[in-house]
């Protein structure tokens, strides 16, 4: 290891002044330089006196304290499959396409439904500020099928019907749903 990155934070740089997502995303980014450069980075402090405050190095492991993991599904299109690792390239009914990390069995099973709308279930990674999926792992694909408005609605009306129309007041069933009231409806 030969390079060395230095960075200096001076007393204008206030810990109040700065998000602690901005400070996470800059460290995120010199985990990554140090990894693929094979250096290390220096943080040092200037408080009166230079202190060191951290060394990165290519070894250092950062958790990822801004994201949020777990289980769900979610709906749109296959419009790709394959590559060098198994990945179903998805676009979400919202949202922005995305690259899904899958198994070999599933990536087969995916092609069957290309250009398809499914339903993806797995494990997402989400942004906690933005609430944006930044990976999801497919584990499986569900039974949905797109339908036409008018017939889900038709379908749900002949599920549920007769137990939607026993509620008289619509409020103090969710309230009760809600608060665990327990006055009848």
């Amino acid at each position: 290891m030969n390079q060395l990155i230095e960075i200096q934070l001076s007393d204008n740089m206030s810990p109040g002044g700065v998000r602690s997502k901005d400070i996470a995303d800059i460290i995120s980014s010199l985990e990554e330089l140090t990894q693929r450069h094979n250096c290390e980075a220096r943080i040092r402090a200037k408080d009166g006196e230079t202190l060191l405050q951290a060394i990165i190095t290519p070894q250092t492991e950062i958790a990822d304290k801004y994201h949020l993991n777990g289980e769900t599904i979610l709906y749109g299109e296959i419009k790709r499959v394959g590559g060098d690792e198994p990945t179903i390239y998805f676009k979400p009914v919202h949202g922005k396409p995305i690259s899904c990390k899958t198994t070999k069995d599933l990536a087969k099973k995916a092609g069957n439904y290309l250009y398809t709308q499914v339903g993806l279930s797995g494990i997402a990674k989400l942004d906690t500020e933005t609430f944006e999926i930044k990976s999801f792992r497919a584990l499986a694909i569900t039974d949905y099928k797109k339908k036409d408005i008018k017939d889900a609605f038709r379908e749900l009306s002949e599920t549920i019907g007769d137990w939607a129309d026993s509620i008289t007041d619509v409020n103090l069933y969710a309230d009760n749903i809600r608060y665990g009231d327990a006055e009848e409806v």
